[in-house]
């Protein structure tokens, strides 16, 4: 039996009990410090309505199956829940499919959402999140052109997840300088 082992598993256990630690870790966090109105992790959980969306691999989780994306959109709502619980207006430079704009609209009270990204990348959040959010939520969101990010106007809190070191640095300096 030794013999036939292999360290080499081909299947997504690894990775799920990956997955699980995160959750396990991130639910001590939200048991740890007050985060947006103390919400629980299980709260959060049960609040972001549809995102299984695309069947992502999932694990389960105090009743709920949920995906890596949406353990690192908890995870990105606690750190920014301080500042969330007195924004009204969210920028998002780089949203991709819209995890993060999602994950935010489900679990506050923000009034507008803007996301910047290529055109390619709007169109695919926009058809996602038309299809995970209400109606309501969705109308709190405006799709904004790379290349027209300087009419964004004003708000409380702007926020990039994974983009900045995707752009030459004259770019990002220039999201950074806005």
């Amino acid at each position: 039996r030794l013999g036939i082992w292999s360290a080499k598993d081909g299947s997504t256990r690894y990775y799920k009990s990956l997955m699980y630690e995160f959750a396990l870790y991130l639910n001590d966090l939200f048991d740890r410090q007050i985060i947006c109105n103390s919400l629980s992790f299980e709260n959060c959980l049960s609040n972001i309505n549809n995102q299984n969306l695309g069947s992502p691999p999932t694990i389960r989780f105090e009743g709920y199956d949920v995906s890596l994306d949406y353990l690192l959109g908890l995870e990105e709502f606690a750190f920014c829940s301080d500042v969330l619980i007195k924004s009204d207006t969210v920028c998002e430079i780089g949203a991709g499919f819209g995890r993060t704009c999602h994950t935010f609209l489900s679990l506050s009270n923000i009034k507008n959402y803007t996301i910047i990204d290529l055109p390619e990348v709007l169109a695919l959040a926009k058809a996602y999140l038309s299809q995970v959010l209400n109606k309501e939520d969705f109308n709190k969101i405006a799709f904004l052109s790379a290349d027209s990010y300087e009419s964004i106007g004003d708000f409380d809190l702007a926020i990039n997840i994974d983009s900045l070191q995707e752009m030459p640095i004259e770019i990002g300096n220039a999201y950074l300088e806005l």
